[in-house]
């Protein structure tokens, strides 16, 4: 398999099937495995001769069908990810204000796979994944590219709550709230985190700064979307006791209201310390 039969597979040039579930990255897949072991060394060059090529033609969907073939790979085991994988090292500066969603999606989720990029890097897609979000109001493509972004920074450093509060800003705006991939953010965060209780309390705080940003401390009308996402973590997940305590605060009903209010990093902290049964020993 040759460069030119890559890039005729990524776009669609080749019998792709929908309606049976069979799309590009599924035909690519079927070709790698028909080839012989020696053969599937010298693929990967070829792999990434196309997908260059691809990036620097901006061609969204051929690269994201691209990143997704490598994530299939590193789901089956025995995983068959590249061994070289400094080989995708270029697409760490591919990326710019006019790369299409379905790009910015495909190359974060390729180099997240990989392992590739420093914290440094990643802070810098978050802040123009939000960005791009922002600007399309795109909550597939650019979304997903938000949701590689805040993973690939996960392991690298905290996530700090200036981030947090812009992603709520930001899919505050959104028409639609993308309930899937928050729910893929917040459970990839929390169960890669090393540290949950900076986790909660950056969090915390970057739910309290949206608060702050809108009238009366409630937060905008996408709320209750939000707000349905968060129950769900905390019903599918096995958070930190601290996270799970901040948002089953943050998430009950007050005075049958049908707002969503924010208290004070403070006040959280505070009502949570009341609240405990030793404590209220204590007292008396």
């Amino acid at each position: 398999m040759n460069t030119q039969e890559i890039l005729a597979i990524l776009r669609g040039e080749r019998g792709i099937n929908p309606s049976l579930g069979i799309e590009e990255d599924d035909l690519l897949e079927n070709a790698f495995f028909d080839l012989s072991k020696a053969e599937k060394n010298s693929f990967w060059l070829m792999f990434v001769e196309a997908v260059e090529l691809l990036a620097a033609n901006k061609e969204g969907m051929p690269v994201y069908l691209a990143s997704r073939f490598i994530y299939s790979l590193s789901e089956i085991k025995p995983r068959h990810r590249p061994r070289k994988k400094n080989l995708f090292d270029f697409l760490l500066g591919v990326l710019d204000a006019d790369s299409p969603n379905p790009m910015r999606a495909g190359v974060l989720l390729l180099l997240l796979v990989l392992d590739r990029g420093d914290a440094v890097f990643w802070k810098k897609q978050i802040a123009a994944s939000l960005a791009s979000l922002e600007e399309t109001q795109d909550p597939t493509y650019g979304m997903a590219a938000v949701v590689y972004a805040f993973l690939g920074l996960n392991p690298k450093a905290t996530i700090a709550a200036e981030d947090w509060g812009r992603l709520f800003l930001v899919m505050s705006e959104l028409p639609r709230t993308p309930r899937l991939e928050l729910l893929e953010l917040l459970v990839g965060v929390e169960k890669e985190t090393k540290e949950p209780v900076r986790l909660r309390e950056e969090l915390e705080t970057g739910l309290y700064e949206l608060a702050a940003s809108t009238k009366s401390n409630v937060l905008p009308e996408l709320k209750p979307s939000i707000k349905s996402v968060f129950k769900t973590w905390l019903e599918r997940n096995e958070p930190h006791p601290a996270i799970a305590a901040l948002l089953t605060h943050q998430l009950s009903d007050r005075q049958n209201s049908n707002k969503w209010a924010f208290s004070s990093p403070r006040q959280v902290l505070e009502g949570i310390y009341d609240a405990r049964p030793e404590h209220g020993k204590a007292a008396a």
